[in-house]
């Protein structure tokens, strides 16, 4: 199984926006990882995500990390069965499994590429979103922070 916590970060909002997400493989449906362990090297993750996108909404943010993570899952397993997104984003939670409507224009096309690479990703993977409060999300909201300190990756 693999599980995945993602968080979107913006400061003003909308203004400078950054991704983080990180993945880790365990059999333990319910698994949890906090930030002191990670930092410490006592977890390891399949693979991280942190990077700065430009001008951005908050929720901008968190689709994008979805979609960073989504396409990361292409390349970086095959047989694993279940995959469990973890999000502190209860809109994005929402919208993603369906139980709410996509409203803002400037969501819709982000939504619409998530479902894209899930239609695909779906085929081979039972893929799940989990809103979580923000004290389970500490490792990805670290990673998306450490983004601003870091330069800025020129678009390809």
């Amino acid at each position: 199984m693999v599980h995945i916590f993602c968080d979107g970060a913006s400061k003003n909002n909308p203004g400078p926006a950054s991704i983080g997400a990180v993945a880790f493989l365990s059999k333990d449906s319910n698994f949890s990882a906090n930030l002191r362990d990670y930092k410490e090297e006592k977890i390891e993750s399949a693979f991280e995500i942190s990077q700065r996108i430009g001008e951005k909404t908050n929720n901008q943010a968190e689709y994008l990390a979805v979609i960073a993570a989504l396409e990361a899952i292409q390349s970086k397993f095959q047989s694993e069965s279940t995959i469990k997104f973890y999000l502190d984003s209860k809109l994005v939670v929402e919208q993603l499994n369906g139980n709410w409507k996509v409203k803002n224009e400037n969501m819709k096309n982000l939504f619409l590429r998530c479902q894209q690479l899930l239609v695909y990703l779906n085929s081979k993977f039972n893929i799940k979103f989990i809103h979580v409060k923000r004290e389970k999300n500490t490792i990805a909201d670290h990673l998306a922070n450490q983004a601003f300190i870091q330069p800025m990756k020129a678009a390809n």
